[in-house]
């Protein structure tokens, strides 16, 4: 891999087309232990990447009030279109960059919430509120801009 050479994901159900990256390294083996659990005996060559990337051109979808333009915007989509209302978040994000007047973001964030074994921290008293923090949330990048990326170190893993 070049030093600005994406690998892009072809993917409409997650983040859309982009190169993915998980925000620690424990997160990036759980990806890899379902990716090679899917592959079965097939066994290609991957890598693990560090970078840094940078994010000003952002698109949060960890904030709530990104997630309901969003949702507005795609509403409006359906309305003019007649697409069908319920799709892939990945094709929904991607279909609206394309309807962009101005530069689409070169990054995109979420969260993805992964069921698991019991919470490791599900015995500690967090208070009246219920909230409780996990182990189970994954926050995953998408990039889909090769200029964004910094001080890459790339590392085959077996």
């Amino acid at each position: 891999m070049e030093s600005n050479e994406l690998t892009v994901s072809k993917d409409k159900e997650y983040l859309g087309c982009g190169m993915y990256f998980w925000d620690n390294h424990s997160n990036a083996m759980f990806w890899l232990g379902e990716r090679r659990q899917q592959e079965g005996n097939r066994h290609r060559r991957l890598c693990l990447i560090t970078c840094n990337i940078n994010i000003d051109y952002m698109l949060d979808l960890t904030d709530n009030e990104i997630v309901k333009g969003i949702i507005e915007a795609w509403h409006e989509y359906v309305i003019r279109t007649g697409s069908v209302e319920k799709a892939p978040l990945g094709y929904i994000l991607d279909t609206l960059d394309t309807l962009c007047s101005v530069k689409p973001f070169s990054v995109r964030k979420g969260s993805l919430h992964y069921n698991g074994a019991q919470n490791p921290f599900a015995d500690i008293k967090w208070g009246a509120k219920g909230h409780y923090f996990t182990v189970y949330s994954r926050i995953i990048y998408a990039v889909k801009d090769s200029e964004v990326i910094r001080n890459k170190r790339m590392e085959e893993v077996s």
